[in-house]
């Protein structure tokens, strides 16, 4: 994401926007907010026309179309923002409602009343590099395929060998690793890390047969041993650095990382959770770091948090819902605390 401020003479609060990387929306769905104004080239059909019924409209046309945002949706992981709101600015409809849709590669003007910190952490987050791997769990019957993003863990699709093996009369282990490569030439793009997974020596036999059928695909792969299969198994890894430890950083470890600091403090004491226990800890002193659920950021208990840690200067982590971690973290009640001292 390319961010230009202040890109108008005397306009301190727009913001120029580009969107280089469609996890850039994940970022931006976490900034724009409810009576956020954004300015974008749309389609909307012309005003002598929105009376006519269906099979008589013509064309949209493109034009230049400013909305007060009412709502949003993130279509997560299919690359879109929707925004929703009145159009306030614009050549047709002012005061109609429209919905703009964010992809990568647009640009547009983002206008705030007021640029808050956790705004400004966004953008640091979304400027950096992002990053897409492949992970699979390969089992003598069961291959689980996820994709590893900056920001989350999703799991993409499950192969079964069908019939329980040749022994049953059912598939041989060479044609169901033969049908896993092909499921993987599907959802894998040259050039990204493959991550292959599993609990014994099948991910050996599969990483053979893909370099046998489609030698140019894997050119940059690593491997290891999991006790699980699945997702637990490539959660397993994860929260182990078994995956990150060996790839450039991510955002993902870090958020990884302090759940499990959060685990075994809670486990010792040594952490509180929930907004009335957290907010009495920063107020007494006690409070070390806090861990907030990323999506109540723009949230009011998540906008009076994010002010009490900065008054009291202390370091707040927020961590996405797109993993393991943050949804322990939202059956905590979305916000957690590591304390100085023990509880008592």
């Amino acid at each position: 994401m390319k961010v230009l401020l202040k890109f108008r003479k005397n306009d301190a609060n727009n913001r120029k926007v580009w969107l280089q990387h469609p996890d850039d929306l994940y970022y931006l769905n976490l900034i724009i907010e409810k009576e956020d104004s954004i300015t974008a080239f749309t389609e909307r059909r012309e005003s002598k026309q929105a009376d006519k019924i269906r099979s008589e409209r013509g064309i949209k046309k493109k034009m230049n179309l400013t909305i007060d945002v009412e709502d949003k949706e993130y279509q997560n992981f299919d690359q879109r923002l929707r925004c929703h709101g009145k159009i306030i600015e614009g050549e047709q409809d002012v005061g109609n409602y429209h919905s703009l849709i964010l992809t990568a590669g647009d640009d547009f003007i983002i206008g705030k009343k007021m640029w808050m910190p956790h705004h400004e952490r966004m953008f640091s987050k979304a400027k950096k590099a992002s990053f897409r791997a492949v992970a699979l769990n390969v089992e003598t019957d069961t291959i689980v395929f996820a994709e590893l993003r900056t920001f989350g863990l999703r799991e993409l699709k499950t192969i079964n060998r069908a019939g329980g093996g040749k022994r049953k009369g059912g598939e041989a282990q060479k044609s169901f690793f033969e049908r896993g490569v092909e499921q993987l030439r599907e959802i894998y793009n040259s050039g990204e890390t493959l991550i292959v997974l599993g609990p014994g020596f099948p991910k050996e036999d599969f990483i053979r047969k893909c370099k046998e059928k489609f030698p140019e695909m894997i050119n940059k792969y690593q491997t290891d041993t999991v006790g699980q299969g699945g997702m637990n198994g490539i959660n397993e890894a994860l929260k182990n650095g078994k995956i990150t430890n060996k790839m450039e950083t991510i955002e993902l470890e870090k958020e990884l990382t302090i759940i499990e600091e959060l685990k075994t403090s809670i486990y010792k004491d040594y952490a509180t959770y929930g907004w009335i226990e957290v907010k009495n800890k920063i107020e007494n002193g006690s409070a070390e770091k806090v861990i907030m659920l990323d999506t109540e950021i723009y949230q009011k208990k998540g906008i009076e948090m994010l002010a009490l840690c900065e008054r009291n200067k202390i370091e707040i982590v927020e961590i996405s819902n797109h993993h393991e971690g943050g949804q322990m973290l939202e059956g905590l009640g979305k916000v957690a605390c590591l304390l100085r001292y023990k509880a008592g």
